[in-house]
């Protein structure tokens, strides 16, 4: 008898997953008892919790979390379903009616106003460009038209390519990947889409293009009012055209948080709200870091190229009708200058030419007899003369590189090594293989030697490298003691 009632009760109310409060991740809770739109990273293909009606595979693909104004929402990767928060009961409910899925592997959620969007994905063997827009009336996500196609996708859970949302001017902001939309196809990269940084408008669906990007992979663990914040303690100001660093003591806060777990993948999820950063690397607790504008420090480093305003740039607002009428009058203008200048050359008879007399070498004579050399100037040997060839050079540096040049000068700085698991974690390699860990920790350093070698002349290494004490086959990283202040103005501390 109590199945049977059970069964009715069932049938009259629905079927929904539940889940209680107290079992979910207690950042959860936090989270929505926030206001506002957050943007939430979240780290791990496993969901944080069981989602009973969900069909197996799809608790390991990935998930995103959004909060907007309308609540908390929970959205497992590839399926397009859309979970909402209950905070009366700290239960889950289904609200969408999708039926298709495996298309949007690797999007981006997030939440502008009061409504919830997805952008770009993996999935049916190509990576889309498409934003979505969920109704919630209709429990359906309808398609945004934009004026431009660009395949985009996360590279990996939690450790985007590069995206930013501008919640005031409701901008989305990403970079191109450069690649094909159809994985199927060979050969069908385009490099300049991904060497370019684009602003899509979310509200009227017009794509423009910023210019030319610096980098292409970040860790974001939130975003402060001032920019993305990145694991290791850069941040990325995508309004003002900057590059920051949090100045050394609430670095090593936020080290104390996020190097507890050897790689960005261990977390489960992190935001900011306001100024302040959440982070919860298991269901049963999380961490908190306040930031203020005084704790960043600018890296004089611009996060992109701009376009170009000038006449060049002016000329594609015009019609290619019109680019090449005016290509096709310049030419014949030029040709007419050129034709009638050579036959005024040719109607002067040679006689009449000007005779051009050969030069005469003027020879000085000394005074002596004997030739005296030109003396140097003497350097005193204690004293080394660094000459910087020009002020671009300071700009060489790649953003990781500076990073791994500033950590490893800190550490110099207070006479210690950087070990290569330390290396490994600001370089974001902890998680590859040992053999992609070599190969990155030497192309990164071997990069920073040549390009700070422009500026010493010195056969000698900026970086240079020790066997370790406790382990012979292994090395530890320092920067020479001559070249300490020559570091520490690249990277702008004198």
């Amino acid at each position: 008898m109590s199945f049977r009632i059970l069964y009715i009760l069932l049938l009259i109310f629905g079927y929904g997953p539940t889940l209680l409060a107290d079992t979910q991740p207690v950042i959860l809770n936090r989270l929505a008892s926030l206001s506002g739109n957050i943007q939430v990273f979240c780290y791990s293909h496993q969901l944080p919790f069981l989602i009973a009606d969900l069909p197996q595979g799809f608790n390991e693909s990935g998930y995103g979390i959004v909060k907007s104004e309308s609540g908390l929402f929970i959205l497992p990767q590839g399926t397009g379903r859309v979970y909402g928060y209950q905070p009366g009961s700290g239960s889950w409910k289904r609200l969408d009616s999708t039926f298709f899925s495996g298309y949007n592997f690797g999007s981006v959620q997030f939440s502008y106003r009061d409504h919830i969007y997805s952008f770009g994905g993996y999935g049916l063997w190509q990576t889309n460009g498409v934003l979505r827009d969920y109704n919630f009336d209709a429990g359906e996500w309808h398609t945004v038209k934009t004026n431009l196609y660009i395949p985009w996708k996360l590279r990996d859970v939690g450790r985007a390519n590069f995206y930013y949302l501008d919640t005031l001017s409701g901008k989305l902001i990403i970079n191109g990947l450069g690649e094909s939309g159809f994985q199927t196809l060979k050969d069908q990269t385009d490099t300049e889409i991904g060497k370019d940084i684009y602003t899509l408008d979310i509200l009227n669906g017009e794509w423009q293009r910023l210019g030319r990007f610096r980098d292409t992979a970040y860790e974001m663990i939130g975003f402060l009012p001032w920019g993305i914040l990145d694991l290791h303690g850069v941040v990325t100001d995508i309004q003002r055209n900057r590059y920051y660093r949090l100045n050394s003591k609430v670095l090593s806060k936020l080290q104390a948080i996020t190097y507890k777990s050897l790689r960005a993948s261990d977390n489960l999820i992190s935001f900011c709200y306001d100024s302040t950063v959440y982070m919860a690397r298991d269901a049963a607790r999380y961490d908190s870091l306040t930031i203020s504008r005084a704790d960043l420090t600018d890296m004089g480093i611009p996060v992109y190229q701009p376009v170009e305003s000038g006449f060049f740039e002016k000329l594609s607002g015009f019609s290619s009708y019109a680019f090449v009428s005016l290509a096709l009058l310049a030419g014949f203008f030029f040709g007419n200058y050129f034709r009638l200048k050579r036959n005024s050359i040719k109607a002067i008879p040679n006689s009449e030419l000007p005779i051009k007399e050969p030069e005469k070498k003027l020879i000085h004579t000394a005074p002596n007899t004997q030739a005296v050399a030109e003396q140097p100037t003497q350097t005193p040997p204690d004293e080394k003369v660094v000459t910087f060839r020009s002020s671009r050079l300071l700009d060489l540096l790649e953003q990781k590189e500076r990073l791994l040049l500033d950590f490893i000068y800190r550490y110099s700085a207070e006479e210690r090594l950087t070990t290569i698991e330390e290396i490994n974690k600001v370089i974001g390699a902890s998680s590859r293989s040992a053999e992609i860990q070599k190969r990155m920790r030497s192309d990164l350093i071997g990069s920073i030697n040549q390009k700070m070698g422009l500026i010493t002349k010195d056969k000698k290494p900026v970086i240079e490298k020790q066997r370790s004490e406790f382990d012979k086959r292994s090395f530890e990283y320092y920067i020479r003691t001559e070249h300490m202040d020559l570091v520490a103005r690249v990277l702008g501390s004198k």
